[in-house]
């Protein structure tokens, strides 16, 4: 009998499992795919001599988190890497946009576009280097987050910092005379699905932004996967259990306590605990019986909003990017949009069904960041772009919304034709390109639905104890011995570990710690 069955092996998944083998726990994780890692998982599907995440690729925030700090992985196995240059912005007629890890070189070549605006960020990330690890700690941390907020309240020097991270994106970036730095947020911003209008989408941008100059964008060394592999490894060292190919198709109760899980062979796996990392969906209307399900949360999962779907394409490339304009130094991170106005229309769009005509792209030079992923002078390419989660049209009118093979290769061909245009002859050097649509990206990962790669919406309303439903948020689910351990629980998305921790330590909250 295992203690705790832990359903999905993902980040959220193998911390809490970490963390709970840790406290003594014996601890069994079941993954339904034929590998771990979930959304943090590379292979070499494109080309044999290439290495591509199948998702999840820059991980700044797991650098930055507490959460994983604390389980030394790299006394396992992970080495990070980082590009020459952290984030770049190409433009056809003006060159580049860059941000450098150091503070001091962006903070000169934006003075070379506008006077001032280098002060600016050196004043930005100088409130940065003062609270900025606890503005993390909170972020990631179970809600609320007693200490972290309670030394940022004291913060009497860095309020007015702390409060323009509530601003809408649009608002904070006034603080800028010209248009590089602001770009460059607004890029980061777009990695949530929240509106530059909104109140608080300053907070997305200011996070990222500032964790690119504090650690740069970090990946794990021979693909996303080392990350993967370095917790499988810590949590097999304290005796936990992986098992993949393991499908969990019912999660049982009884009188409103767990019982264990049913594997889809049949097999019954019994459990004091069980820590679901699923989607809450999921979780309420297909693992649990109706009958175990609050009336409330029942009613939640009806009107339950998901973030937008992801459509991505890899590419294995002859040679390096043929940029028009060759960067100062070459970035790790890539966003490609026409400006920022662009970025908040594409958003529009995508919330209306509308599929853009020149969509954002976030993509990435892997080789450049990591020299493992492909032969010397090679590069290793791969780019996402988000879509609607329901389709009424599309602004190129090509797309019937299918998102079938013909549906797939023409918007991966929109894609590659956004780059041409940045790197005229890009084309020229493709020796082989995988799409993954919608339907491909929740087949590799049953928690991406359509795509979705949050969780869940991240708007405002989708937040703290609002998240997955006002009156269920966080890990408790109403039946005992059960946790939701995915984004979809507080804090949500992102390689930062915060939701299978907060579930962990909901676990020891209920069953404390057992004698090793």
């Amino acid at each position: 009998m295992a203690n705790v069955v832990v359903v999905g092996s993902g980040p959220n998944g193998l911390v809490a499992a970490n963390y709970l083998a840790d406290a003594g726990h014996d601890v069994l994780v079941l993954e339904a795919q034929a590998h771990l890692g979930g959304a943090v998982s590379s292979d070499r599907g494109v080309h044999p001599d290439f290495v591509h995440d199948l998702a999840s690729t820059f991980h700044p925030l797991a650098a930055a988190s507490p959460i994983l700090a604390a389980l030394d992985l790299p006394d396992y196995g992970l080495v990070r890497t980082k590009a020459p240059a952290v984030l770049g912005h190409p433009h056809v007629r003006d060159g580049w946009f860059l941000q450098h890890e150091d503070v001091n070189e962006t903070a000169a070549g934006l003075d070379t576009l506008s006077s001032g605006d280098g002060e600016v960020l050196v004043r930005m990330w100088e409130h940065w280097q003062a609270v900025g690890d606890d503005i993390v700690r909170s972020l990631v941390s179970p809600f609320p987050p007693t200490k972290a907020t309670g030394r940022l309240l004291r913060s009497s020097r860095h309020r007015g910092f702390l409060g323009s991270l509530a601003l809408p994106l649009d608002m904070l970036v006034r603080q800028f005379s010209g248009p590089a730095y602001p770009t460059l947020l607004a890029g980061n911003a777009a990695h949530s699905d929240m509106s530059n209008r909104l109140p608080g989408s300053g907070l997305m941008a200011i996070v990222l932004t500032m964790l690119g100059h504090q650690t740069g964008f970090v990946v794990p060394r021979g693909g996303a996967q080392g990350l993967t592999d370095a917790l499988a490894a810590r949590l097999r060292s304290r005796g936990g259990e992986t098992r993949v190919s393991s499908e969990v198709t019912r999660i049982e109760s009884r009188a409103g306590v767990t019982t264990g899980v049913v594997l889809a062979s049949g097999e019954r796996c019994a459990a004091d605990a069980v820590v679901a990392c699923v989607s809450a969906p999921a979780l309420y209307q297909q693992l649990l019986d109706p009958s175990a399900v609050k009336p409330h949360i029942a009613r939640a999962m009806t009107r339950f909003e998901w973030d937008p779907g992801t459509f991505r394409v890899d590419w294995a490339l002859s040679g390096p990017i043929p940029w028009r304009h060759e960067p100062a130094a070459a970035p790790g991170t890539l966003h490609i949009a026409d400006s920022r106005a662009q970025m908040t229309q594409n958003l529009t769009a995508i919330r209306a069904g509308r599929v853009p005509l020149r969509p954002f792209i976030v993509a990435g030079q892997m080789t450049t960041t990591d020299a493992t992923r492909s032969p010397s002078g090679t590069e290793a390419v791969g780019a996402y772009t988000r879509i609607p989660q329901a389709f009424r049209s599309d602004d190129g009118a090509q797309l019937r919304g299918r998102w079938d093979s013909s549906d797939c290769e023409r918007f991966a061909d929109r894609l590659q034709q956004r780059l041409e245009e940045q790197a005229p002859g890009f084309s020229d050097r493709v020796l082989a390109r995988r799409v993954l649509g919608p339907k491909e990206l929740e087949q590799l990962n049953a928690n991406l639905v359509n795509g979705a790669i949050g969780g869940g919406t991240q708007r405002l309303r989708n937040q703290v104890f609002f998240r997955p439903n006002l009156g269920g948020a966080g890990p408790a689910t109403g039946v005992r011995g059960l946790f939701l351990g995915s984004a979809s629980a507080h804090p949500g998305g992102g390689v930062h570990g915060g939701p299978g921790h907060s579930a962990a330590l909901a676990v020891l909250a209920q069953f404390g710690r057992r004698s090793t």
